[in-house]
């Protein structure tokens, strides 16, 4: 999911894994715990707030590709505040 705030970057949130059912579930606490992360990593200059985001928000299919083309590099990156809350490691 594509969350517009700010003039700059967007934000991506990440929907969990599927339930065996094929379900997935975001709770309010997870969106902002991942805004936050945003923030929190700083990489590409984010403006924007969750308070004064856009209304409307893209959702897309999630591609695997680019994960299993840089995996060794995305283990390197430590988890953030609202993902060490979710996940033990990378």
């Amino acid at each position: 999911m594509q969350i517009t705030a700010g003039s700059k970057n967007p934000y991506r949130i990440l929907f969990p894994k599927t339930s065996p059912d094929g379900r997935s579930m975001l709770s309010v606490g997870d969106v902002v715990g991942q805004f936050e992360d945003h923030w929190e990593m700083a990489l590409m200059d984010y403006n924007g707030s969750l308070d004064n985001a856009a209304e409307v928000v893209t959702l897309r299919l999630f591609d695997p590709a680019p994960t299993r083309e840089h995996y060794k590099e995305l283990l390197v990156w430590p988890l953030f505040t609202h993902e060490k809350t979710r996940f033990g490691s990378r």
